[in-house]
């Protein structure tokens, strides 16, 4: 009797060990390449702006660009969504989306973008970038 009660515990045992539970998605190196891509063209955005005069910082200026980030941080935020198990990435990208959308509305509204604002909102967008990178490298 003691011997089947060994052999059990050493079979359940076994088959906990073997039965691995996964509470994130895996790794993904096409992930980590669109947000260093993202960061890129938010960085030459902001390169862009700041190197124009006041005036010359409408929002007609820069609309093209806005949808071209718009649509890279869109296509991220579906990448994770098609992952499973990928719930915390899904919400930063989405947060970064909203605020990107938020960024690109107040522009249109103000006409304008001051110099200040603008070298605020840039780090704001990098640390999420970098906050989404970092998320997803601790995946590997």
């Amino acid at each position: 009797m003691k011997k089947a009660k060994l052999l059990l515990l050493f079979i359940s045992i076994l088959l906990v060990s073997s039965c691995a539970i996964k509470l994130v998605s895996d790794y993904d190196q096409d992930t980590v390449n669109k947000i260093v891509e993202i960061s890129k063209m938010v960085d030459l955005f902001y390169l862009n702006l700041v190197e124009n005069e006041s005036l010359e910082r409408n929002y007609n200026k820069f609309a093209e660009d806005y949808k071209l980030i718009e649509v890279e941080i869109r296509a991220l935020t579906l990448m994770n969504k098609m992952r499973p198990q990928n719930e915390d990435s899904i919400k930063n990208s989405v947060n970064l989306l909203t605020n990107w959308i938020e960024i690109k509305n107040e522009h249109r509204q103000s006409d304008s973008y001051d110099i200040d604002v603008a070298e605020i909102d840039e780090e704001i967008l990098q640390d999420q970038l970098l906050e989404l990178a970092k998320k997803e490298m601790a995946k590997q």
